[in-house]
């Protein structure tokens, strides 16, 4: 009986109000309705590939119900030795991986912090795209 309770516990948190219908996403605020409105976060590309060195602008979308709630938003990077992330989502390779999560957090007061990441992968710049002047002169 106890986990029954908790998953409409659970249910009534994600549609936002204890009677789903009454006010879900992107409906009307309703006499009983108490929790906030979800914020809804996107990061784009979702997934990319740079080389160490390379520069790739990250974007987030964020849509909120109400429409008019402020919210910060701030940038991350998994690990930091092998990409940084700027404020402005900005990604930096640094060393190669197989894998960075570069996430984008948005928190807004009175409202649960959303978190949505991207994967960026790094690999190593190449270290010679053809034959240097120099090797053209030995011939």
């Amino acid at each position: 009986m106890k986990r029954v309770m908790s998953f409409a516990l659970i249910a009534g948190l994600f549609t936002s109000c204890a009677s789903p219908g009454v006010c879900s996403p992107g409906g009307p605020t309703a006499p009983g309705c108490d929790l906030p409105y979800p914020i809804y976060v996107t990061v784009t590309p979702a997934s990319a590939t740079i080389s160490v060195d390379q520069t790739l602008q990250m974007a987030d979308s964020i849509v909120s119900n109400p429409d008019n709630v402020a919210y910060a938003v701030s940038w991350s990077s998994s690990d930091t030795t092998k990409a940084g992330v700027n404020s402005t989502g900005l990604v930096t390779g640094k060393a190669p991986s197989p894998g960075v999560a570069i996430c984008v957090t948005a928190h807004a007061a009175g409202y649960p912090t959303v978190v949505t990441c991207a994967t960026v992968t790094i690999q190593q710049a190449p270290s010679n795209f053809g034959p240097t002047l120099a090797d053209r002169k030995m011939r």
